[in-house]
């Protein structure tokens, strides 16, 4: 079994680890790595991602860091326009916060 080999080079019990406990921390390590969360479902075999959701088991602590992501890149992408020459009198505005 996969799992207890993995238990015993990580020095855990192997008892206390299944398969199942290991596919759902390696799928929650992509998502904290920055992988989407549709390619994780599809990674999973999950026809929803509301069910990819609820199996990795994402906290609201889990879910504010994507949300600061989004803000880090909306952030990039205002200070690369400020540096590009206007083309219109009147810029259009991509995001709004």
């Amino acid at each position: 079994m996969f799992s207890h080999l993995t238990a015993k080079r990580a020095g855990i019990p192997p008892g206390s680890v299944s398969n199942h406990v290991l596919r759902r921390s390696g799928a929650r390590m992509m998502i904290y790595a920055g992988a989407g969360i549709v390619d994780v479902s599809t990674m999973l075999g999950h026809a929803d991602t509301r069910t990819t959701m609820l199996y990795i088991g994402l906290t609201l602590d889990d879910l504010t860091k994507v949300q600061e992501k989004r803000d880090d890149y909306l952030d990039m992408i205002r200070m690369k326009m400020k540096g590009t020459p206007e083309r219109t009198a009147e810029r259009i505005t991509l995001f709004a916060r």
